[in-house]
């Protein structure tokens, strides 16, 4: 038995060794231009495990992930086939247990393919059996010759239902299809052999009169895939309301193991499959058994649940083994940086083999040595924040994942981490002070070295100057009368109201649906950039185009340096954005205090005299749907100012540095795999850094390309 097991193992790895030799790769070196790159770009997947080597993932495209490198290789013969080789497309719904067959879901469509060759074997289309079902419903048998599947019923007529279908993909035909309790199924789970189905579904209306007993959301169903028959339907399984809920099939197939993940219970229940009859359950701790996994000897349970900690028991006696906690090394106190369980597998009879989803990053750890596989260098979402610390000689980057990393300049080599620590976990720091000390939500101000919130400026779109010593926003005018809006300016050090003064008609305080504000390098400027929601009062008959009301002042005083409104908005809606609705336009002021630079969600980079109220020429446009210019940032000479860019269908994302006031290109630095999200010039302006969705930060030598200029 042992023997065999070891051979299984050595065949997945075989496997595995053979798609990778067969792929092309795809791993990007060090961009042309870059000193050095923070972290491992990643972007987020679905992804399932290969391989016992326990660093092998499938991911979608469908591609070959190393996860403790982040080299990714594609799966060959879809591009042949006409088929998108994209991380965001051919979602991974199952892999057989022998590695050598995967399901791929695009474009309502199913497919099995080998995955040493990329080789089509099955499709299975809506127009066959699928009609929109859900993906997530689909399993494989062990050596992915049977596939299940969910699949519209053809009788219902007013209620939408769903069928259980597995299919034989050697002979491409129907062996069974049964009834579902409900109208949401969850995934359909084949035992390894394929020949029992367990079916369950979640809470929603009532699919025709098996509503009353049993009850639907709570129940197991045991289906005889040769016959069609129904062998049992195994009662209350499941805590009502419950989510998290797992079936799992021992290697004989002749056990079943049932748990609900989310439920405080922590009932793990052991069923006869022949029978449907109860074994003797395993009590678990709360919230355990969000993942369950038999050794393949049937021997050992293990469980797993969202905080990491894998829990083994002995098979058929349920005695518990050593408990195996998550690597404390990567643990983080914040909800924002709490893994999610992906997968739960034994790589022998003695390893278990746990993976996660932590932002775009997956970790990898085992029992019961407790070793993670995968180490996290650098942040694992997207880098909001990039500044220079200490003169130039430290880099301090802040993340979405809610941590604060400081960078040697010099090597890149990592310094320390700082948590996050925020009231409410799902708050986002979208500013950083320079050097690392400040950090700034909306108007909620943030002291990273205490790990403390400070206070909160009373307006809203708050942005604050580069030096942190002031903040401006938007307010209602105090006059509870009138619905105008007002621009605020606050002291951050004293916490006191510098001035305030109204923005003109038609914008209100009540019809905004963009607005952002900056400051000029030297604070005596404000530019302020507003659009009015199409529903709002006083709003211009509907135009093709939104409206962008444009405007300069002088800090001090508050008077009104020029004015302009700008069609510019167009195509808002859809497009992509950051995230907040300040980010829908993004403005760098220049250190002549008359001009500005803009980027817009309409996809164009623009520029404008605000001291004179004219719009200049458009910078650049991106033809690319759903993309745009981000970030535009000047150096502190004020000769020159970045800004994130597209780099081309399927090129990622660029850095662009242009000349101003002449806003002539100088240079294009390519190697960014998402939208640029943060971008800061060192002080002595030599080096650009740059930030970015795929959770990685570059670190740019500028020194060629000012000499050149």
């Amino acid at each position: 038995m042992k023997d065999r097991h070891k051979g299984f193992a050595l065949a997945l790895l075989f496997v595995a060794a053979g798609a990778h030799a067969a792929a092309k790769d795809t791993a990007e070196p060090l961009p042309k231009g870059a000193k050095y790159r923070l972290g491992t770009a990643s972007l987020p997947f679905n992804g399932r495990l290969l391989a016992p080597d326990c660093t092998t993932f499938l991911v979608n495209g469908p591609q070959l992930r190393d996860a403790r490198t982040g080299k990714t290789t594609v799966v060959p013969g879809f591009e042949a086939n006409g088929r998108q080789a994209s991380p965001w497309d051919g979602a991974i719904l199952a892999v057989s247990a022998d590695g050598k067959r995967a399901v791929t879901g695009q474009n309502y469509e199913c497919l099995v393919f080998e995955i040493a060759t990329g080789r089509p074997i099955l499709s299975v289309k809506p127009a066959d059996v699928i009609e929109n079902a859900p993906y997530s419903a689909t399993s494989l048998s062990a050596d992915g010759r049977v596939i299940s599947f969910c699949a519209r019923d053809r009788a219902a007529v007013q209620n939408v239902r769903y069928d259980a279908v597995v299919w034989d993909v050697e002979k491409d035909q129907e062996l069974a299809r049964v009834p579902l309790l409900h109208n949401i199924p969850h995934p359909t789970v084949l035992s390894p052999d394929g020949k029992t189905l367990a079916t369950h579904c979640s809470n929603s209306f009532a699919a025709g009169a098996a509503t009353k007993d049993p009850r639907p959301d709570t129940a197991v169903q045991l289906w005889n895939v040769g016959t069609g028959k129904l062998i049992a339907t195994l009662p209350d399984v499941f805590d009502e309301y419950a989510g998290g809920r797992v079936v799992a099939f021992s290697p004989d197939g002749k056990t079943l193991a049932t748990a609900t993940g989310q439920s405080p219970a922590g009932l793990i229940r052991l069923w006869d499959v022949a029978t449907g009859k109860p074994k003797d359950p395993i009590l678990a701790r709360p919230f355990q058994g969000a993942l369950l996994a038999f050794s393949p000897d049937g021997k050992t349970l293990a469980a797993v649940g969202k905080g990491g900690t894998i829990d083994r028991w002995a098979l058929p006696d349920g005695k518990r083994l050593p408990t195996t906690p998550f690597p404390a090394a990567e643990k983080v106190s914040t909800e924002r940086s709490a893994g999610h369980p992906r997968g739960l597998a034994f790589a022998d009879n003695e390893r278990v083999v746990a993976w996660d989803s932590l932002g775009n990053h997956t970790r990898i750890w085992t029992a019961p040595n407790g070793k993670l596989f995968t180490s996290l260098a650098g942040h694992s979402m997207t880098v909001n924040g990039v500044q220079f610390a200490e003169g130039g000689k430290e880099l301090v980057t802040l993340g979405t994942d809610s941590r604060v990393l400081r960078w040697d300049a010099a090597t890149g080599r990592r310094l320390g981490a700082t948590a996050v620590r925020l009231r409410e976990p799902y708050f986002q720091l979208t500013h950083l002070a320079p050097g690392g000390a400040r950090a700034m939500h909306y108007g909620l101000l943030y002291d990273v070295k205490a790990e403390e919130e400070l206070f909160t400026v009373p307006v809203w779109y708050v942005s604050p100057s580069a030096d942190y010593q002031l903040a401006a926003g938007f307010g209602r005018s105090p006059d509870r009368t009138s619905t105008s809006l007002c621009c605020e300016l606050w002291d951050l050090e004293t916490r006191r109201r510098r001035n305030r003064w109204e923005l003109p008609p038609p914008v209100q305080f009540n019809s905004i649906d963009t607005a952002a504000v900056a400051f000029s390098p030297d604070n005596s400027r404000l530019v302020t950039a507003v659009q009015p929601r199409e529903d709002g009062p006083n709003r211009p008959e509907p135009r093709e185009k939104a409206l962008l009301f444009v405007a300069g002042w002088d800090v001090m005083s508050g008077k009104k340096l020029g004015e302009l409104c700008v069609e510019a908005m167009g195509g808002l809606r859809g497009a992509h954005s950051l995230g907040w609705s300040q980010d829908r336009v993004q403005i760098a002021v220049a250190a002549d205090n008359t001009g500005a630079v803009f980027a817009t969600e309409d996809g164009k980079l623009w520029t404008a005299n605000y001291e004179r109220g004219r719009r200049g020429d458009t910078i650049d446009q991106t033809n690319q749907g759903g993309k745009r210019f981000t970030c535009p940032t000047f150096s502190p000479d004020g000769k020159v100012f970045a800004v994130g860019a597209p780099a081309g269908e399927g090129d990622g994302y660029a850095v662009r540095l242009y000349s101003w006031p002449t806003v002539q290109l100088l240079h294009t630095f390519t190697g960014h795999k998402g939208a640029i999200s943060a971008l800061a010039f060192s002080p002595d302006g030599k080096l650009l850094v740059s930030g970015s969705s795929d959770t990685t930060v570059i670190v740019w030598d500028l020194t060629s390309i000012r000499t050149q200029k």
